[in-house]
C-alpha cells in the first residue's frame, strides 16, 4: 500500500464529481459561496478528471500550469483519483505524481491522509477505474485503455486496508449499490459490445470484494463515507456502516465529521 500523509494543515475538506477535462470550473467558481479564499482547502477528484486527452503531453502541461495557478490563488490542492477516462499512465506510479505541489495523482491501492483543523487526522482509502461502456467508440491508448478498469487488491493487499477507516473513495461502485439496472445507453452499449455486460458484472463482484474486507474489519461506528461518481447523478444510501455517496457531474460537495 502507498501511504500519502499530508503536512498541511487544511481548513476544509471537499469532494468533487467527474469534470471530463471542464477543469477550470474548479477554482474559483465551484467553490464560489461554499469557502473563504484565503482558507486552505483539499479537494478529492473522484475521477474522470480527463488527463490524457490532449493533442500533446505538451497541451497537457501547459493546461495543468494554468489550473495549477488558479488553485494556487485560492488556497487549493487538488488530489485526483483514476476514473475510467483518465490516462492510467499518469497514476501508475510507485508514490503519488505531485505537479507544482498543488495537483497531486493518486495510485490505485493508496491511503492518503489528510490534517484537518480541529480534528484528528482523516484516513482516505483510495482506488480508481472502471470500465469504459463505449469503449468500442474509441481508439486504443488514444482515448480508451485497456487498462482502465477496478482492479480489486490482492488478499494480502486487502489485509493492509486500516480497521479505522473514515472514507473510501472510488470511481465505481460495488454490488449492491445504487445503480442496480443499466440504463438505456449501456443496454445498447452491451447489444454492440458482447463482452461489456460480463466485465460490467465481474466489477461489481470485484469491488463488492473489497468493500466486504473492508465492512468486516472495520467497526460500525467508524461512520464510513464512500465518495464515488462515473454515473453522472447524485444520490446518497447507507448499508451497512457504509454511507455511500454519488457525486454528479461538477458536484462539489464537503465533508462534515460527524459528531454523536
Amino acid at each position: 500500500m502507498i501511504r500519502l500523509t499530508e503536512d498541511k494543515l487544511y481548513d476544509r475538506l471537499f469532494f468533487l464529481g467527474d469534470t471530463h477535462g471542464e477543469n477550470m470550473c474548479i477554482a474559483p467558481h465551484l467553490l464560489k459561496g461554499k469557502a473563504d479564499s484565503i482558507e486552505q482547502k483539499a479537494i478529492i477528484h473522484v475521477g474522470d478528471f480527463g488527463i490524457g486527452f490532449s493533442s500533446s503531453h505538451e497541451e497537457e502541461i501547459k493546461k495543468l500550469d494554468i489550473l495549477s495557478e488558479r488553485l494556487k490563488e485560492n488556497n487549493v490542492t487538488l488530489y485526483i483519483v483514476r476514473g475510467n477516462h483518465d490516462d492510467p499512465n499518469w497514476f501508475n506510479y510507485p508514490s503519488p505524481k505531485e505537479y507544482n505541489k498543488n495537483i497531486i495523482f493518486i495510485p490505485d491501492h493508496t491511503l492518503l491522509t489528510i490534517n484537518l483543523k480541529d480534528h484528528e487526522p482523516i484516513k482516505i482509502y483510495c482506488h480508481g477505474g472502471a470500465v469504459s461502456v463505449d469503449r468500442l467508440n474509441k481508439i486504443k491508448d488514444v482515448n480508451y485503455w485497456p487498462e482502465e478498469e477496478f482492479t480489486c487488491p490482492s488478499p494480502e493487499e486487502l489485509l493492509e486496508i486500516p480497521t479505522d477507516l473514515d472514507i473510501i473513495v472510488t470511481h465505481t461502485r460495488p454490488l449492491g449499490v445504487e445503480p442496480s439496472v443499466y440504463n438505456q445507453m449501456v443496454m445498447n452499449m452491451c447489444l454492440k459490445d458482447d463482452q461489456l455486460d460480463k466485465d460490467l458484472r465481474k466489477e461489481q463482484v470485484e469491488m463488492k470484494k473489497m468493500f466486504d474486507s473492508i465492512r468486516e474489519r472495520n467497526d460500525i461506528r467508524n461512520n464510513i463515507i464512500h465518495y464515488f461518481g462515473h454515473f453522472h447523478w447524485s444520490r446518497k444510501e447507507r448499508i451497512g456502516n457504509i454511507a455511500h455517496i454519488t457525486l454528479a457531474i461538477k458536484e462539489l460537495t464537503e465533508y462534515y465529521i460527524r459528531k454523536d
